[in-house]
């Protein structure tokens, strides 16, 4: 492996924006971190200086580490497998009409409240980025084909 400068890479930016706020290419959450799709481990031996960047949560890019993936899909198919493992007590909380959780005492109630919310949330953030990212991939493709 040869060793190149920064400065020296060319970077292919593949972002999602909703207006100035990006968003987690993986589950819709804020970004506050980017995320190789081939983390540059191998990407020296991979890409030839070209990496793919796009916006990821503190969460999915810590979880995917230095994995290698084929593609972005299969990394954000893998991401919600490690999702749905990481928060299966919270997604297997039983659902609760407004009758039952009316009867609750007041904590027991904020506390299943609490928990149904987190659950859509985690659901909301499984449902994300699959059209996206077949989309992204459709883009990238036409890029690379110019070149």
């Amino acid at each position: 492996m040869t060793y190149r400068k920064r400065n020296e890479h060319k970077y292919t930016r593949a972002l999602f924006n909703t207006g100035d706020e990006q968003i987690c290419s993986y589950c819709g959450d804020p970004a506050s971190t980017k995320d190789h799709v081939l983390p540059l481990v191998w990407a020296d031996t991979q890409l030839e200086g070209q990496h793919i960047i796009v916006p990821a949560c503190v969460e999915c890019n810590a979880m995917a580490g230095g994995k290698k993936f084929v593609d972005i899909y299969e990394k954000l198919c893998w991401l919600h497998k490690r999702i749905r493992t990481k928060y299966a007590n919270i997604l297997s909380t039983p659902d609760w009409d407004e009758r039952e959780l009316e009867e609750m005492e007041i904590v027991l109630r904020g506390y299943v409240e609490n928990s149904l919310n987190l659950k859509a949330r985690i659901h909301e953030r499984l449902a994300w980025g699959k059209d996206v990212i077949k989309n992204v991939e459709r883009s990238l493709a036409n890029v690379n084909k110019r070149r």
